[in-house]
């Protein structure tokens, strides 16, 4: 359907030990997928034979839940089985912390594609955004999903992809949008409300 102008990735989110790992290669040959993401849990200890099995066959094998933290890349630069990392800023504790992992990846060889949690608000939507904009050496750059996974945004303006994946810098301050404060009330109803008063 895709043709051949574009990559198919596959997240299987630790899912897989070893044995059933190998009962996918047929396909993962077949249908000749370029991107594993994190096939099995973190430190599982046939994730060196797999890695060694897909990098043979020139696939490439992408961390996320085993890299959370720069120490974390620290042990991934070491062991050598992931060769691309998927930085979130929700999973690596904002723009500081998934800066420096980058420079890091970056002085280590270690590719990186910007990543996203599906269902994300517009806010984090437009963050991850300025991140790909910020970081244009990534190798994938994932989100902006909004229109397509939620009813309904918090944010005023639809921070949504383009036709093709496309998505251009967001325009005004900050973050480039502005949260709506009537959907937020109406996503907010059943929930306790705290209200903070500064002196």
């Amino acid at each position: 359907m895709f043709g051949k102008d574009c990559d198919i990735k596959v997240d299987i989110n630790c899912v897989w030990n070893y044995a059933l790992a190998l009962k996918h290669v047929p396909l993962i040959k077949d249908y000749e997928i370029k991107v594993i993401e994190q096939p099995m849990r973190p430190s599982h200890p046939e994730t060196a034979d797999f890695a060694d099995l897909m990098h043979k066959t020139g696939v490439v094998l992408m961390a996320d839940e085993s890299a959370c933290s720069l120490e974390d890349m620290k042990k991934i630069a070491e062991d050598g089985y992931y060769k691309m990392i998927n930085v979130r800023l929700s999973k690596c504790g904002g723009f500081g912390n998934s800066l420096k992992i980058i420079e890091y990846l970056r002085c280590n060889g270690i590719s990186f594609q910007i990543g996203c949690h599906l269902g994300e608000s517009g806010i984090l939507s437009a963050a991850g955004r300025i991140l790909c904009l910020l970081c244009r050496d990534a190798v994938y750059c994932d989100g902006s999903y909004d229109e397509f996974l939620l009813e309904k945004n918090v944010t005023v303006q639809d921070v949504s992809m383009g036709p093709g994946g496309e998505a251009d810098p967001l325009k005004g301050p900050g973050l480039g949008m502005e949260v709506s404060e009537k959907n937020l009330a109406e996503l907010s109803e059943g929930f306790n409300s705290i209200t903070v008063s500064r002196p």
